[in-house]
Formats: C-alpha cells, sequence, structure tokens
C-alpha cells in the first residue's frame, strides 16, 4: 500500500509488490538460497541489493529516499545472515562498506 496515496484518498489500494522468487532470482526460498543471495547483494554496486532495499522499505518513505550507503548496506546484510545478534562472527566475510 502506498501511503502518500492511501492519505490522499478514502481508498486505498493494496497490491502485490514482488514475489521473492522471481524478484531476486531463486530457484527455491530455501535457507541456503537466501544466505546465497546474502553474497550477491554484497558485491559492489550490486542492483540485486538496490532491489532488494527497495523491497526491503516497501518502497516508501522516508528509507527509500534516503537511500542505503555502505554502512547500511554491510549491517542490513549482517543482520541477515545472523539469528543471534550477540554472534555476528558470519558477518566478517562482507566486503561492503
Amino acid at each position: 500500500m502506498d501511503l502518500d496515496e492511501a492519505n490522499e484518498s478514502d481508498d486505498p489500494r493494496v497490491f502485490l509488490l514482488y514475489k521473492a522468487k522471481e524478484a531476486y532470482g531463486m530457484s527455491d526460498l530455501s535457507p541456503s538460497s537466501w544466505s546465497d543471495l546474502v553474497y550477491v547483494m554484497d558485491q559492489p554496486n550490486s542492483t540485486v541489493f538496490e532491489t532488494f532495499y527497495r523491497h526491503y522499505t516497501k518502497a516508501g518513505r522516508p528509507l527509500l529516499t534516503a537511500g542505503c550507503d555502505g554502512e547500511c548496506k554491510r549491517d542490513l546484510l549482517c543482520e541477515l545472515l545472523t539469528s543471534d545478534s550477540s554472534d555476528r562472527s558470519r558477518c566478517a566475510s562482507l566486503g561492503s562498506a
């Protein structure tokens, strides 16, 4: 839902923003596929990361407008790799930032 559009109208429009398998070219949605995707997104100038960030922000202001610099990208990818926020050891393999 576009909140700006919804606030201008009494009839909000709900729509599907994306399907993960199609948007990221994934064969399945297994944990290993998501992990592989993180490393694809970690590449410099990754268009896949730009697509992911648009989806992550739900294509909404103000986050999408502000963008995501190298530090933001590394932090976000690190969060995707870890299930325990106190153990960020898997983040050492990331090259962003």
